[in-house]
């Protein structure tokens, strides 16, 4: 076996992170050297499920030097195989040694001498993810033998995933730092950094509920959604899911994450996505597809493709926005934002080259890279879009102070334009009724006192003394005009009962001195509202005028008054057996001021009437 020593400057290179850069040649030695690393890079390997290594004269072992990537016809063999390290040393250790295992792909264990010293995991299903953790121990020295030893590594993965890298191995002091210098960068930084780019993703996500109209901040929320749970693959190990549906996760993200990232700076830039838009749409969703259909060794081919295409599509982004950096937006921000683009591009082809096995698992740099420089482009964009979030808002917040000045001026000048308003009402309120009042007053009162003086120049010309009971006539009528405009004014007949009881008595007193028969009935009339002045006075106007026709024209022997409440309203028909008429157009004046009355209350007015049959008035008046 051949077995490289390192001299003390390269140790001192190994702790501090350059072991990978070290080259691993050949050369025999077999003292002990406590002070020293060896890369073991030569091995034998047996492809076998068993869980015990194979006699070592098998003929299944096969000479490999590491690291060993897992041809996919291999897997014809089986999932599992063991690799033998053999060790030659010249005494026994004198202090603790450590053996590193740098990277394995997907879960491995080490046994020295027959006993195990490491192991990574569950080797059932689904297997425990050791993909990018870095493997280490420290054995017991009693486990060590002078001469003779021999080291086996348990390695599983899937097709097409396996591969196992050099052990390495050396004193404690040296290897153990390194392992955790390993097991920081590959493992703890990602843990670190999954809870904070969740809490950015939803912070960013609360600032678009607050401005739902700017999808900027939706698309980078989703972009550092779909990363966050990428990189918790980084730092995995044992899945509460199948390993399928896990894969499937982990290489969606992937891609999920570029496509909305790339919308996130078509949005952000302003820039039309157009045909873009639909592209990404297929791109994503049949990516999605691919996943889901194909078995794992063939989602590992998939994956290239696909990775590789968004790879593409970054660099177009790339490409768009300086472009349009360079033509249109010549901004410090856009500026740095991509020059963040070109870093992102960068990391994202090396690690693309990194899975696909052209960058080696042991080479210069043997890191995913991207998942370092992502979280400070995505704290430097956070920090502008809050920073532009908070401006806006401080605009938001003046225009509203201004807003609510110009809302308190405007309702001043309602409130002064109103009370102009109100003020014109009321006086041409006060017109209307002055002028309604006049009216009344022409039309009843007015009446009697000019045929009263007219009766009064009469008398003294011929001293007929039968013109002076008509002269009492009609002062007395005109009196009892006066105290009906009076009774309405002042609000006595406001309810429908007390207007139906008051036209009652009156009428039934004129009705009665011509022999005709009165009759009044009402049902339902409780519940309807008061009425105002006008309704009543305009109210004991229509019955006046309705008596009056009756004692004129109709020659009738009775007469009913009826009033019924309805859900609406009421209804009051007032209906008379005399001779009634053939054609509504021969209605004389008293008729047509009933209709005149009943427009000014908003009431409707229907009038029939059949020549030998008698007339009704049908008056409806709302609630």
């Amino acid at each position: 076996m051949e077995i490289h020593w390192l001299i003390p400057a390269g140790r001192a290179l190994l702790s501090i992170g350059l072991l990978s850069t070290l080259p691993a040649q050949a050369a025999t030695r077999t003292d002990s050297a406590d002070n020293e690393i060896r890369i073991l890079n030569h091995a034998s390997l047996a492809v076998t499920d068993s869980e015990k290594p194979p006699p070592t004269g098998s003929p299944l072992w096969q000479e490999v030097t590491l690291t060993d990537i897992w041809p996919i016809e291999r897997y014809d063999q089986g999932r599992q195989g063991w690799y033998r390290i053999p060790l030659e040393l010249a005494s026994v250790p004198s202090k603790s040694l450590g053996i590193l295992l740098r990277r394995t792909n997907m879960n491995a264990e080490i046994h020295l001498n027959g006993e195990l010293i490491l192991t990574g995991g569950s080797f059932e299903e689904p297997l425990s993810r050791n993909w990018n953790r870095p493997l280490y121990s420290v054995p017991s020295l009693a486990l060590w033998r002078q001469g003779h030893n021999d080291l086996f590594i348990r390695h599983i993965s899937y097709p097409g995933y396996g591969y196992v890298s050099p052990l390495y191995l050396g004193p404690d002091e040296i290897l153990g730092p390194e392992y955790r210098r390993l097991f920081l960068m590959q493992v703890e930084i990602a843990q670190y950094l999954f809870p904070v780019t969740v809490a950015l993703s939803l912070f960013m996500l609360s600032i678009w509920l607050s401005l739902p109209g700017e999808k900027a901040y939706l698309f980078f929320a989703l972009a550092i959604g779909f990363w966050s749970v990428y990189i918790m693959n980084m730092f995995t190990k044992d899945l509460v899911v199948s390993t399928r549906l896990w894969e499937w996760i982990a290489h969606i993200t992937v891609d999920g994450w570029v496509i909305c990232f790339a919308v996130f700076m078509h949005t952000f830039a302003g820039i039309s996505l157009r045909v873009r838009g639909w592209f990404y749409a297929s791109f994503i969703a049949t990516a999605a597809l691919t996943y889901a259909v194909v078995d794992l060794a063939t989602l590992k081919i998939a994956v290239r493709y696909f990775h590789g295409a968004s790879i593409a599509i970054g660099g177009s982004v790339v490409v768009t926005m300086v472009r349009h950096w360079w033509l249109c937006d010549r901004s410090t921000t856009l500026g740095i934002l991509n020059l963040c683009l070109i870093v992102l591009l960068a990391t994202g082809v090396h690690d693309w080259m990194f899975q696909t096995g052209l960058v080696g698992v042991t080479g210069p740099v043997s890191l995913h890279l991207h998942y370092y420089s992502a979280p400070l482009i995505f704290a430097f964009i956070t920090w502008h879009l809050t920073a532009r979030f908070a401006t806006t808002m401080t605009d938001l917040s003046r225009l509203n102070r201004e807003l609510e000045s110009r809302v308190t001026a405007a309702e001043l000048s309602l409130q002064e334009r109103y009370e102009e308003i109100h003020s014109m009402e009321q006086q041409q309120a006060v017109m209307a009724e002055r002028e309604r009042l006049a009216r009344e007053i022409h039309d009843g009162v007015g009446g009697n006192f000019s045929n009263a003086i007219m009766l009064t120049e009469l008398i003294g010309r011929d001293g007929d003394p039968t013109r002076v009971s008509n002269l009492k006539k009609l002062l007395q009528d005109g009196l009892a005009d006066v105290r009906q405009l009076i009774t309405t004014m002042s609000g006595d007949l406001s309810s429908i009962e007390s207007l139906i009881r008051y036209v009652t008595d009156k009428a039934d007193n004129v009705l009665s001195a011509a022999g005709v028969s009165l009759e009044s009935t009402s049902n339902n009339v409780s519940q309807f509202r008061s009425l105002t002045q006008s309704e009543s006075l305009n109210l004991v106007r229509i019955f006046q005028e309705a008596v009056n026709n009756v004692l004129k024209h109709a020659r009738a022997s009775k007469v009913l008054f009826h009033c019924e409440g309805y859900p609406d309203g009421i209804r009051i028909i007032i209906t008379d057996d005399g001779v009634g008429f053939s054609d509504i157009s021969e209605t004389g004046y008293g008729l047509n001021n009933i209709r005149r009355r009943c427009l000014e209350i908003a009431a409707t007015c229907r009038i029939q009437g059949r020549a030998g049959s008698g007339s009704q008035i049908t008056i409806a008046l709302n609630d």
